[in-house]
């Protein structure tokens, strides 16, 4: 696995392998992952079925009511200023769940497994 310190104005580490069972190692325990089901049924990931949350496939996922469905399953698992979102996928899933993470409790940690299914 390869990382590297980013230092701006929040120091963070970017962490990058093609190994999922070495990034999961990475997410905090009870963190919940989200995902679309597509990503769901092809990734060597065992998702936590209580701590996944599905979003819409594609670009059509990046609407106000998915985000407001996103939030409210937020809220309904009882998520905390503490909690970490996981969003795998590509850009519109992880746009989505970053967008989401900023806004939910003025801000909660969130983490990007960006994917490619080329």
């Amino acid at each position: 696995m390869k990382s590297i310190r980013v230092v701006a104005e929040h120091k963070y580490e970017v962490s990058i392998d093609k190994s999922f069972d070495r990034i999961r190692h990475h997410v905090p325990e009870g963190a919940v992952w989200v995902t679309t089901q597509s990503l769901r049924d092809i990734l060597p990931i065992d998702f936590p079925t209580n701590r996944t949350i599905i979003v819409p496939d594609g670009e059509g996922q990046k609407s106000f009511d998915s985000l407001k469905e996103l939030l409210e399953q937020c809220a309904a698992r009882g998520l905390t200023r503490s909690s970490t979102l996981v969003g795998v996928g590509g850009g519109a899933t992880t746009d989505l769940v970053g967008f989401a993470a900023s806004i939910y409790m003025r801000g909660i940690s969130w983490i990007a497994v960006p994917t490619s299914r080329s």
